[in-house]
């Protein structure tokens, strides 16, 4: 049996800074966007994982093809962790893991695996 190869990607979209109220808390925005597929259907994670942001009660989401949004979120380092991934799989990245998030844009991570 092949491992499962998981990779994390993280990128920023930068969003509007104009007319922001500069005494407000610094706050941005969080999406965790799952992409873990099988090459054969009997391998798929058929019940979806769960999604861990900050150890806050999970959100259930869709293996392949789902996202979580969190808005508004802090600035700064939050820990993201997936649970619940289907025994045939195997995580490659640290679990969990931590993305900083900036003042005014979207953190975007991409969990991505192929079970087999």
């Amino acid at each position: 049996m092949k491992p499962l190869y998981l990779s994390l990607l993280t990128l920023a979209v930068s969003a509007s800074a104009c007319g922001q109220d500069t005494s407000a808390p610094a706050q941005g925005a969080l999406k965790v966007y799952t992409a873990i597929a099988a090459a054969a259907r009997i391998a798929e994670d058929t019940d979806g994982v769960d999604i861990v942001i900050d150890a806050a009660v999970p959100v259930h989401v869709n293996a392949n093809g789902d996202s979580i949004i969190r808005v508004p979120i802090a600035v700064g380092v939050h820990n993201i962790e997936v649970r619940d991934v289907r025994s045939t799989c195997a995580l490659a990245v640290p679990n969990p893991t931590t993305v900083v998030v900036v003042r005014d844009s979207i953190r975007a991570v991409l969990v991505m695996g192929v079970c087999q």
